[in-house]
């Protein structure tokens, strides 16, 4: 897990940390989001690995690996944060004597898929491939979206967090928006190569 903070009480927050502890909050929902859609899409272009071996494909299946990892793990270090400056914060209020505002820490619910690829499917013709078309082309819009708002919430808690800690911070966010739409590209091109292949069925 990479640390994202040295020290939450050390931040140097404008104003109330609760404006810091919110967008923590979305972004840590929203990385949690893009982590499992990930494992879902991988489930989805995976289970036709015994019948799929070209070139194209085995690229999409190690650049999907590579970002499930990248996304997990972003996600376990981004609630790690949310529950540490959800705690920071709760503790600010019950010294002003405002507990009853307090928040409270976010599950990590994101779950690792365990693909079976023996119990793979072993056709892999045109419904197969409108299948897989069609995700990756709904994965991709919505990992777009994802993206957007961390780097929406970034801008804003780059207004409100003044200390140099927030460099690492801001460093990590834009090394995973990097990673993610690297794939995309990836992804982008093999939803082309299945297309065309559909035109060729049709």
């Amino acid at each position: 897990m990479k640390k994202l903070y040295e020290n939450i009480e050390d931040i140097y927050i404008k104003g109330s940390p609760t404006v810091l502890s919110e967008m923590i909050t979305s972004m840590d929902m929203t990385l949690q989001e893009l982590a499992s859609e990930t494992e879902k899409i991988s489930d989805v272009v995976m289970r036709y690995s015994q019948s799929n071996r070209g070139r194209q494909y085995e690229k999409v299946v190690a650049t999907l690996s590579s970002l499930e990892n990248t996304l997990y793990e972003a996600s376990v270090s981004m609630n790690d944060m949310q529950h540490q400056i959800a705690a920071y914060q709760n503790k600010i209020l019950r010294y002003e004597d405002l507990a009853e505002s307090a928040c409270a820490p976010n599950p990590h619910l994101v779950q690792r898929t365990r693909i079976n690829i023996e119990a793979g499917e072993v056709k892999f013709g045109l419904a197969e491939m409108m299948e897989v078309s069609n995700a990756l082309d709904e994965y991709s819009n919505t990992v777009y979206y994802c993206l957007n708002s961390l780097i929406d919430n970034k801008n804003g808690i780059a207004s409100v967090w003044l200390d140099s800690q927030f460099n690492a911070f801001s460093e990590f966010i834009e090394e995973t928006v990097s990673k993610s739409v690297e794939a995309l590209k990836v992804f982008d091109e093999y939803i082309l190569y299945l297309n065309e292949k559909i035109r060729e069925l049709n």
